[in-house]
């Protein structure tokens, strides 16, 4: 059975609720995903599934994630304490995916940018699911990319 945007969307939804106390909805209708001023967070999978998954929200709503997890005032926090969330965020939905998996996988370290403009190259990697999805009224992506989607299968 191949993961589902759904599955990832109650994987999310359960990491949000945990760590920041919101709720995590998918849009009514098709959106554009968040291009100028925004963050991304990546996590490699390798093993039995080699593959990426990649988190991205615009740079306010990054602030506003890093300030509710952390329970500090926005104007308190810095660069490194966004990146922290950021990076903690997409290594708990990368271990929840992780668990799906059948067979041995390991999670990298996280790695997340900024900037209002940037490129992501994913060489040989195929996107396969991109989730778009509204957390505090504000839009963030999953998105999943693998050389072979086929080997992304939920454990029996």
């Amino acid at each position: 059975m191949q993961v589902t945007a759904m599955q990832v969307t109650d994987i999310v939804r359960e990491v949000w609720q945990t760590f920041l106390m919101i709720d995590v909805e998918q849009p009514p209708t098709k959106v554009n995903t968040p291009l100028g001023g925004s963050v991304a967070s990546f996590i490699s999978m390798s093993g039995s599934w080699r593959g990426i998954i990649v988190l991205r929200t615009s740079a306010t709503h990054a602030r506003t994630l890093a300030s509710r997890m952390l329970e500090i005032e926005d104007p308190d926090l810095c660069a490194d304490d966004v990146q922290d969330v950021l990076g903690e965020l997409i290594n708990c939905v990368g271990g929840n995916l992780q668990e799906m998996i059948a067979g041995p996988t390991q999670l990298s370290m996280p790695i997340v940018i900024e900037g209002a403009s940037y490129d992501v190259a994913l060489p040989r990697e195929q996107v396969f699911l991109t989730v778009p999805l509204i957390s505090d009224g504000q839009l963030i992506d999953i998105t999943i990319a693998s050389q072979n989607e086929e080997l992304f299968r939920c454990a029996s």
